[in-house]
């Protein structure tokens, strides 16, 4: 009579083990509920009780690419997870901690292997990590370098926190232009 439990537990273990996620993203970066429109696939497949893998495939007029491993992920605690970078080969990883829980997601902090503070931020989901609302990036030095705000992982606007000049990062991305220009005409207004 006791083998009936035991089985059943042991079979919703295998199932739980085996299952997998899916997350649908459009060109914009947006998580969307499915595949119509979308351009990229994650899958989560779990390995074990402490780590899963993540998956990507590529889409393009309903028809996906052979999914291929992009990183594993490493569960450390309930709220403390290592990811690693398939793609990059190196042993470097990235920390990513719940802080809070959100009506709407997590307030998560993401850091490197060297425990510096990359991202601080609210988060849909983590795998893969799928940013809704305010997040404050972080510069090589630990400064708050811009806030950008996002739509279920679409960016909506970025504010820098900081003079470019003053700084010895590279801004890789160039501000709006509409945003540019509401920063210049009141000062060309002025002269």
């Amino acid at each position: 009579m006791q083998r009936v439990p035991i089985l059943i537990v042991f079979l919703f273990h295998i199932l739980f083990l085996q299952a997998q996620i899916t997350t649908y993203l459009n060109s914009s970066g947006k998580k969307i509920s499915s595949q119509e429109n979308a351009i990229a696939m994650y899958e989560i497949r779990t390995t074990d009780a402490i780590s899963f893998s993540i998956y990507k495939s590529l889409g393009y007029n309903g028809t996906w690419s052979t999914p291929w491993l992009e990183s594993k992920v490493i569960k450390k605690t309930e709220r403390t997870y290592n990811l690693f970078n398939v793609e990059k080969q190196k042993n470097e990883y990235q920390i990513i901690e719940i802080i809070d829980t959100l009506a709407l997601g997590f307030k998560i902090k993401q850091s490197n292997e060297k425990n510096e503070i990359q991202l601080i931020g609210d988060a849909l989901q983590l795998f893969p990590l799928v940013l809704h609302g305010k997040s404050i990036f972080f510069d090589n030095e630990g400064m708050p370098m811009a806030e950008r705000y996002f739509n279920c992982g679409a960016l909506l606007n970025e504010v820098f926190l900081f003079n470019p000049s003053d700084s010895n990062m590279i801004i890789t991305q160039f501000p709006n232009i509409l945003a540019v220009l509401k920063f210049f005409i009141p000062k060309l207004q002025k002269v």
